[in-house]
């Protein structure tokens, strides 16, 4: 089932940009390279999907035949290390990110108003930070993506147990909280809002 897919507009509008379409995609070369090589109404393209190191995850390969330069090629947390960003030769940005909906959401949401700040100039809004209660109980060793939730006494608490695979793990969450590693209880850590 696609859960992401019906929430997916409405996420990037609230990371600032406009959707010129959308569209399902095959995990074959050749749907990828026309998609790369035909879209040239948007500034950015969002691909879900296709960013492991499987044999179905054919963006990189797109990518590279396209002649893009990628400026992230994974990033060190967890979940959304799979995310790839890159700049195609007519300077159309492509964000790919992981296959699992919260990945991609969390990713989406920390990528994509980079983007759009770039593209746009828009100056980008001061970092939210808060003090996180269970750091120590969610902490790993790398930098962790978790969806928070304000307490009563202002601190905010992370769920440990993500089940990536289900938006259902950001129901009732107001941010996703950048978690780095081996924080401590009480540590100041950003937090991305979600859409309301």
């Amino acid at each position: 089932r696609d859960s992401l897919g019906p929430v997916l507009p409405d996420l990037v509008r609230w990371c600032g940009a406009e959707v010129s379409g959308e569209g399902h995609l095959r995990d074959t070369a050749d749907g990828f390279d026309a998609l790369l090589s035909g879209t040239r109404d948007a500034d950015a393209v969002v691909i879900v999907g296709a960013t492991g190191g499987g044999a179905a995850d054919q963006l990189r390969g797109a990518l590279a035949r396209a002649g893009a330069h990628t400026v992230v090629e994974r990033v060190r947390c967890k979940p959304g290390g799979s995310q790839v960003a890159a700049v195609l030769p007519d300077g159309r940005a492509v964000l790919g990110l992981p296959g699992n909906p919260v990945a991609a959401v969390a990713t989406l949401l920390v990528m994509l108003p980079a983007i759009v700040d770039g593209r746009t100039g828009r100056i980008p809004p001061a970092p939210l930070l808060g003090p996180l209660a269970n750091a120590e109980e969610v902490a790993g060793d790398i930098t962790r993506l978790l969806p928070a939730r304000q307490g009563t006494d202002g601190r905010w608490l992370c769920d440990n147990a993500v089940r990536t695979s289900h938006l259902a793990g950001l129901i009732g969450r107001t941010a996703v909280a950048v978690v780095p590693p081996r924080a401590v209880d009480g540590d100041l850590v950003e937090l991305i809002p979600l859409p309301r």
